[in-house]
């Protein structure tokens, strides 16, 4: 069983660190072993690579760059307000990690 707190300092200071540091392709795991959060797509460099080959070899460069620039632009955002989560924001995430995992809440 995982325990999970509703620290939303944690999450705030994990997104600043996210904004700086990590591949902004990278999805957010609250707490080892629990679901990712939603709204943020995991893509591996590797994985854009084939993509940008297959968009390439396919004719369909501007499309898939427009695309990558939307989604690159969506994850920012999406970073943007988890760096700023309240308490209760976290509460209504953590209970939906709740309702996708087993989980115990801690608060």
């Amino acid at each position: 069983m995982l325990y999970i707190t509703s620290d939303s300092a944690q999450i705030r200071s994990d997104m600043m660190e996210f904004a700086m540091h990590v591949w902004p392709f990278s999805c957010y795991v609250y707490a080892k072993e629990a679901p990712r959060v939603p709204d943020l797509e995991d893509l591996s460099p590797e994985e854009l690579r084939l993509l940008t080959y297959t968009a390439s070899a396919s004719g369909t460069s501007a499309a898939f760059l427009k695309d990558m620039e939307e989604l690159k632009r969506k994850q920012a955002n999406v970073r943007r307000l988890y760096a700023n989560i309240t308490p209760e924001e976290v509460k209504k995430m953590v209970r939906w990690l709740m309702g996708v995992g087993r989980f115990h809440l801690l608060f």
